[in-house]
């Protein structure tokens, strides 16, 4: 007997095209190559935390044995759950690039330093397998149920910081939530590498150089002649 998935999807009024043209071909893929049951729970709204709450209880209340969070401005490759799934631990997300400059990675471990601060999980092609971290976003993230319900409801909330002046992200609350739980919080880094974050991004110059520099420096390789340097 399969496994069964509560595919959530946490939505707004509409969806990138790219989102789902992966979508599609990821579940049509799984379908095809597992015995897993897929549900697909899709909640519309603004509050990000309320959607992402109800959406595990709709998985939950449908026998999930594995919640996966799909966000609708991602983009995955086709194995996304199996790859996921796979590595059998209670919670393992991609490391997501943010999409608004400047641009880092969502993933945080602790420093060896200094357990209580965090540093940047910045991306290294010599780095493979999971890495443990402390925070990760979660756009892309398979979550154990067994490993959600050793949580206090609710599991995502975006409570006010009063010294600080800001709100706690929906997504950190529920990694604060695991570290407190005790509950191991993982990365894919070779998946991290096949994930994208859409967004909107005005094109300029300066970006014009940014590209050939990483083109010089071996990062790109899917330049054409007329894009090549000397």
């Amino acid at each position: 007997m399969g496994r069964t998935i509560g595919l959530c999807l946490p939505m707004g009024d509409t969806c990138d095209s790219e989102f789902a043209h992966d979508l599609m071909l990821a579940t049509a893929y799984h379908a095809a190559t597992s015995d897993d049951a897929i549900n697909v729970h899709m909640r519309q709204g603004t509050i990000l935390a309320e959607q992402r709450n109800e959406l595990c209880k709709m998985a939950i209340e449908n026998d999930a044995t594995h919640i996966v969070f799909l966000d609708a401005d991602q983009r995955f490759p086709k194995d996304v759950f199996e790859r996921l799934i796979a590595h059998d631990v209670p919670v393992v997300a991609a490391n997501i690039a943010k999409r608004r400059r400047p641009i880092s990675p969502t993933a945080r471990r602790e420093r060896p330093d200094n357990p209580d601060q965090l540093e940047g999980v910045w991306p290294d092609k010599e780095v493979r397998g999971l890495e443990r971290v402390a925070v990760v976003g979660t756009g892309v993230i398979c979550i154990k149920t067994e490993a959600l319900l050793q949580v206090p409801f609710p599991w995502f909330a975006q409570p006010w910081l009063e010294e600080q002046q800001r709100f706690v992200g929906e997504d950190l609350y529920l990694m604060g939530q695991f570290r407190r739980a005790g509950v191991p919080v993982y990365i894919d880094h070779d998946l991290s590498w096949e994930v994208g974050h859409l967004g909107k991004y005005e094109y300029k110059m300066d970006d014009c150089i940014a590209e050939r520099a990483l083109a010089d420096a071996g990062h790109w390789d899917h330049a054409r002649p007329d894009m090549q340097v000397a």
